[in-house]
């Protein structure tokens, strides 16, 4: 074989690294990220030198929770994107302690012991109870030397006292041992909660027209991180708007921190697919024609589909790239109205460490103006619940959320709010106004029941007292109720409601009541049930 000569070997080394691309590793950071509700878009980037032609750039450090199908990398003038890759870094991947798998042995050793002691104990506590039932002295003869019982006696109180004395000592050494093992498996906990995790990289190939400095920006998708909306509602008096303030609480534990980024908030699932339910035909079969149990179709969405409905297919998360309208509300966000999701895009950067404990994030303050007034249902509570109607409320891309209450500065309890309703108005609830006072009470000398024929009569009779002590005007709307029957047997008339609006559909019987300042007002509520003598009425 001939060896190769020095000048023709150095030609190789130059021109090998042309061929085979230049590795390069970035120093990263994280520039941006967009959160949805499930999941998030993080945005990475760095400054490297390209030298001219193929090269290899490695960004490390990367989470090991990344969707592969979502890395993207963006392109330059100077140069060519020809693949973008994911892979467990197996050169950066942790060392564990030593002396953990020791930890583990000695927990295991620990754990038999205590099962060794439990065991010994139980079984001196059976040979206690074993010589406690047979204390009697018998024996073969009448009478027992005085020598002999002395010896029983001695043999008795020797052997109870050793055995009462290894119980306690071995009930103290399991002591040390519980003691010992919540010490080691703490320990384990603490090292499982924070050990190292396995470390990822994105391997981006370029094809370069020249050497030269760029700045290289990479994208993907982690699922390790998530957002949920959340309220406070503020209201100094009946008489002020609402102020809405709307949060976000961010978490996320992709083991890299987001230190001073730019955050946008979604309300997009990536994780949920893409692809509209396509319909199969319907088809109607009689029941006789299979029998019981030998129905081939399957019910889906309340109704039986054949056997031929599919399943329908999800796809991965597509970003929506129509725009309707962009506004500013508030001067911590700006909202972004896609065409299928809203984001808030945060004016200020945050921190978001990698520890999954949620990060209070402000987003808008927005004042709203509302129509007050007091609801109560006092069959059921005879407290007064204050609400504000907000009408126009579509315009502030509001998700579904819990809401904290502050009226005339006080905390008064959690409300939910809920945008996804169909009416025009949207109904906050502003906690109980205890300035309201309510008293629901039966008539007693109303309440009767009274046999004609074969009939009989009960009568029902309930009193409503309501007080405004408040120094304004109060708006009450007060809701109670009449029995309904579908049994042509059973008759039920009203015989006095105050006033109140019945609707013979749903026999609610409503009332709206004005009440000035200290005033109070009654509301008589009674109705008669008329069905047959000898057939019990139920829920009367």
């Amino acid at each position: 074989m001939k060896i190769a000569s020095p000048f023709l070997m150095a030609v190789l080394f130059a021109i090998t690294p042309y061929f085979i691309g230049a590795q390069t590793n970035v120093n990263s950071k994280i520039d941006e990220v967009t959160v949805y509700l499930e999941g998030a878009v993080v945005e990475r980037s760095g400054t490297v030198n390209l030298k001219a032609g193929p090269n290899e750039l490695r960004f490390s450090g990367i989470t090991q929770y990344i969707y592969p199908n979502s890395l993207q990398a963006a392109g330059g003038d100077n140069y060519v994107i020809t693949s973008v890759s994911f892979q467990i870094d197996r050169d950066a991947q942790a060392q564990y302690p030593a002396n953990i798998e020791a930890k583990r042995d000695s927990l295991d050793d620990a754990q038999f012991d205590q099962r060794a002691k439990a065991a010994l104990r139980e079984t001196f506590h059976e040979e206690l109870m074993l010589l406690q039932q047979n204390r009697s002295i018998n024996g073969n003869q009448n009478v027992l030397l005085v020598e002999d019982i002395e010896e029983m006696a001695d043999f008795y109180r020797e052997r109870i006292k050793e055995i009462k004395y290894k119980i306690l000592e071995l009930e103290d050494e399991e002591q040390d041992l519980v003691m010992l093992i919540s010490r080691l498996q703490r320990e384990l906990q603490d090292f499982n909660a924070n050990r190292p995790r396995n470390v990822g990289e994105i391997i981006v190939k370029l094809d370069a027209k020249k050497a030269g400095s760029v700045k290289l920006e990479v994208s993907y998708y982690v699922t390790q991180a998530g957002w949920v909306p959340t309220y406070d509602l503020r209201s100094k008096n009946t008489d002020s708007p609402v102020e809405l303030t709307f949060r976000a609480k961010v978490r996320q534990s992709t083991d890299n921190d987001w230190d001073n980024v730019k955050l946008n908030l979604s309300s997009g699932n990536p994780s949920i697919g893409g692809n509209p339910p396509a319909l199969s035909p319907w088809y109607l079969y009689l029941q006789e024609a299979y029998g019981q149990g030998r129905n081939r179709m399957s019910k889906r969405n309340g109704y039986y589909m054949g056997n031929g409905a599919d399943e329908y297919s999800e796809d991965k998360y597509k970003e929506e790239i129509s725009s309707t309208y962009a506004s500013e509300l508030g001067n911590m966000a700006m909202v972004n109205e896609r065409l299928i999701s809203t984001e808030f895009n945060l004016t200020v950067p945050y921190d978001i460490p990698s520890s999954n404990q949620f990060q209070e994030v402000q987003m808008q303050t927005i004042s709203l103006s509302a129509d007050y007034r007091h609801f109560a249902v006092p069959k059921l509570n005879t407290d007064a619940y204050l609400t504000a109607d907000v009408v126009n409320w579509q315009q502030y891309s509001l998700l579904p959320g819990e809401a904290s209450i502050y009226f005339e500065g006080d905390y008064v309890g959690t409300s939910y709010i809920d945008p996804y309703q169909t009416t025009d108005t949207l109904q906050l609830s502003m906690g109980r106004d205890p300035g309201v006072i309510i008293d629901h009470e039966q008539i007693k000398e109303f309440c009767k029941t009274s046999t004609f024929g074969g009939r009989k009569t009960t009568t029902k009779a309930h009193k409503i007292t309501v007080m405004n002590t408040r120094p304004t005007p109060v708006t009450l709307r007060l809701e109670d109720q009449l029995p309904l029957t579908t049994d042509e047997d059973i008759t039920i008339e009203a015989t006095e409601l105050s006033g109140g609006q019945h609707d013979l559909e749903t026999g609610k019987v409503t009332w709206d009541l004005e009440l000035a300042p200290g005033e109070s007002k009654e509301i008589i509520i009674s109705f008669t049930v008329k069905y047959p003598r000898k057939k019990p009425i139920a829920n009367l």
